[in-house]
């Protein structure tokens, strides 16, 4: 294996990350969706372990990947077990009441 082989692995695993991270998220999104119109302010949600058709990739990478865009997005997000963390929209609503 050479250098360039290497690198292409590691672009392979990164971008591997990033859609599994981007099919979580759509998941999370329909439960929050769900979640709010019951009145909900936060949600607990078991990350799962690996994805169908996705490789499998590290597990608490994969996670502060998925918090990470959640807090981009004005979430907060706690990772409370191994493998649940929770989500919460809370804040959001009192960020924007301020402006």
């Amino acid at each position: 294996m050479n250098a360039f082989q290497a690198l292409e692995l590691t672009e392979r695993k990164n971008n591997a990350i990033k859609n599994i991270t981007e099919v979580i998220y759509r998941n999370i999104t329909n439960k929050i969706k769900f979640a709010a119109v019951m009145g909900q302010k936060r949600i607990g949600f078991d990350v799962p372990m690996f994805v169908e058709s996705y490789p499998v990739v590290d597990y608490g990478l994969l996670i502060r990947s998925v918090c990470e865009k959640l807090r981009k997005n004005n979430y907060l997000c706690a990772r409370i077990t191994e493998k649940s963390i929770l989500i919460s929209w809370e804040k959001a609503k009192q960020k924007k009441q301020k402006k």
